[in-house]
């Protein structure tokens, strides 16, 4: 976990001499991929979901107080709590994770 801290804190510094990997990987970190907080999720039979019109409210389960989920590809890299920004959202992470192999 400490490996990917560094990583990813040299990554964000600008320091894109990353004695760990080879010389043409480093172009991979001008890479854009998409990064995706979640709020909460459900499934809902279609029948439901074409039922739904503007002003329609959608229940979950998930407590206003819970974290929320930072996916990068299709991996939960991160867990963090929900913050404003500049009269935006944005993400404070609390937990790092390394995606399962």
């Amino acid at each position: 976990m400490d490996d990917l801290r560094q990583f990813i804190s040299s990554a964000s510094a600008g320091d894109h001499h990353l004695p760990k990997l080879p010389p043409r990987a480093c172009g991979l970190l001008k890479l854009k991929v998409s990064v995706v907080a979640t709020l909460a999720s459900k499934k809902e039979p279609i029948g439901e979901i074409v039922r739904l019109v503007p002003g329609t409210i959608i229940h979950f389960a998930k407590s206003c107080d819970e974290m929320l989920e930072l996916e990068v590809g299709d991996a939960r890299l991160a867990i963090g709590e929900a913050v404003n920004v500049d009269d935006k959202y944005g993400l404070r992470i609390t937990t790092m994770q390394l995606p399962n192999k």
